[in-house]
């Protein structure tokens, strides 16, 4: 079933005790897809509230106006990926990268993106990742990453990157953490 791809076992076995549950609540006699696709759906919003994913707004493919290549693009790229994480093989694509001036749909898409897929949508500024302090900024990305392993698949949204990438070199920073992080 595709709306279970990438549970463990412990977690396929949660999925038929929430399915139990929805079929006594219910009243029914057999567990229908239905209430199973319900009882994921009841766990990916309750793991997300437990990971800090934001709520996003429900935003579809037709509130994006125009960008019909970009739409198009994304779209085959995410479902070769799907196609090929069903089948246990290699990853053909690990990120898109869209760039722009402010204004020009990039979050709009990010967010339809992940509702139309429904995949998990984790939203970074880039200036909450830096930290004064040694070694904590590397820790904020790698907690990040760490979120969205867990919540896979997902979309992690790194917004106002210009912040992040000043001249390499100068140190002006606090401790040169500018200069640790790679782009």
């Amino acid at each position: 079933m595709k709306v279970s791809d990438g549970f463990v076992l412990s977690e396929l076995d949660q999925l038929i005790t929430a399915s139990n549950k929805l079929q006594i609540i219910s009243e029914q006699k057999i567990i229908t897809t239905e209430l199973i696709v319900k009882a994921v759906e009841i766990r990916n919003k309750s793991f997300s509230t437990a990971i800090g994913a934001p709520k996003i707004p429900t935003v579809k493919w037709s509130d994006v106006g125009g960008l019909e290549d970009v739409k198009k693009a994304i779209s085959e790229s995410l479902k070769a990926n799907l196609k090929v994480n069903s089948n246990n093989s290699k990853l053909k694509r690990s990120g898109i990268v869209l760039y722009g001036p402010p204004g020009c749909g990039k979050t709009l898409i990010a967010k339809a993106v992940a509702n139309e897929f429904n995949i998990t949508f984790l939203s970074v500024k880039g200036p909450e990742l830096l930290n004064q302090y040694v070694g904590q900024s590397e820790q904020n990305l790698r907690m990040i990453f760490e979120k969205a392993r867990l919540a896979s698949p997902s979309i992690i949204f790194f917004d106002e990157m210009d912040s992040l990438a000043p001249n390499r070199g100068n140190a002006g920073d606090s401790g040169g953490v500018m200069d640790r992080y790679v782009f």
